[in-house]
């Protein structure tokens, strides 16, 4: 690929600030309670779904597009662009991270609702607890898409030295 045909499919991967929704565990319509599912190992929760959309958006914990964004960097010239592959690997395993964590934080939730009487104090706390882990998502997503766009302008001003 050339230097513009790598810029090209990088400008398409975009980021969502999405709070990693994904992870929620659905709730029945009916009784606002945690949707479960027996499994040998016990009771599991079922999430609600992955977004369709997740193909193009580099920061997702559920796609491919990590991967395929890293490839692209992969092939720009070392000296310029290792240091922000770096970064861009660094923030998604952050990411990825976090993205356990928002998973096992809304499961403690879960099991708080299903609780004989739930105590309104801890399942506040620990929303809480979830809207400081979609904050810091939010934090690491905004990261991500300003060092997109750096890694897309040092492609530029590589692109026009090279032409010049």
């Amino acid at each position: 690929m050339t230097l513009e045909q790598i810029k090209e499919a990088l400008k398409a991967f975009k980021t969502v600030a999405c709070k990693m929704y994904h992870e929620k565990v659905a709730l029945d319509t009916i009784t606002g309670l945690p949707e479960t599912q027996s499994s040998p190992d016990g009771i599991t929760f079922t999430r609600v779904s992955l977004c369709a959309a997740r193909h193009h958006r580099i920061g997702c914990a559920h796609t491919k597009a990590n991967s395929q964004f890293n490839r692209l960097l992969d092939q720009l010239p070392r000296e310029e662009f290792a240091a922000l592959q770096t970064q861009f690997n660094e923030l998604i395993n952050q990411i990825y991270f976090l993205d356990h964590q928002k998973g096992d934080a809304e499961k403690q939730l879960a099991m708080l609702l299903l609780a004989p009487s739930p105590d309104q104090v801890t399942i506040q706390q620990q929303n809480t607890a979830i809207e400081q882990l979609e904050v810091r998502h939010d934090q690491l997503i905004h990261q991500l898409s300003i060092l997109r766009d750096e890694i897309l302008t040092q492609l530029d001003q590589l692109i026009l030295s090279e032409t010049s």
